[in-house]
């Protein structure tokens, strides 16, 4: 049985069996900007480096990596959803009906699962110099994450939501990982 693994900016990295990094000493620079590039940001800050280095060791002390399996790109085919069942899992009434859903039918290549490998699901927020000063003032998580929100983070769930249009991953996979 082949070893599951992460893909991070066409980078392969090995996982274990429930999606956690198999060796904590992989979690160098190399990942950090992989990480950050497959999330959009194009420069890393000194606010990003020590943000995605409290990240990684969050994740590896707690174990806590959110990651969905992907879809066998040998066996899926297209499904059919309803467009207010993807509406209430937080995709937006406009782009519902035109999400293209997808399901491993399962094959050789998958072992008959429908999905071959994991990806992770990412929330990353960027330190504005609003939300510095709300850090600096002691602003709780919950503040501190809906202003992020706000000015344009992407949730979990909204990273998730992605890789369902992206055909990576299934809407079963994200609701099961995420919340709304």
């Amino acid at each position: 049985m082949a070893m599951p693994t992460i893909e991070l900016n066409g980078r392969t990295y090995p996982v274990d069996e429930n999606g956690f990094l198999q060796e904590p000493g992989i979690w160098n620079d190399d990942v950090a900007r992989d990480f950050a590039t497959t999330e959009g940001i194009t420069e890393m800050t000194d606010e990003h480096w020590v943000l995605v280095r409290y990240l990684r060791d969050y994740y590896l002390k707690f174990g806590i990596a959110p990651m969905v399996r992907k879809l066998c790109k040998d066996c899926k085919e297209e499904i059919n959803m309803p467009a207010q069942a993807l509406m209430d899992i937080g995709y937006a009434p406009e782009v519902a009906p035109k999400v293209k859903l997808y399901k491993g039918k399962g094959c050789a290549t998958c072992n008959s699962t429908g999905y071959k490998g994991r990806v992770g699901l990412y929330e990353v927020m960027e330190i504005s110099d609003s939300i510095r000063e709300m850090i600096l003032t002691g602003a709780s998580s919950v503040e501190l994450k809906n202003k992020a929100i706000e000015e344009g983070m992407i949730t979990l769930r909204g990273s998730g939501l992605r890789k369902i249009q992206a055909a990576m991953t299934t809407v079963e996979e994200v609701v099961r990982e995420t919340v709304l």
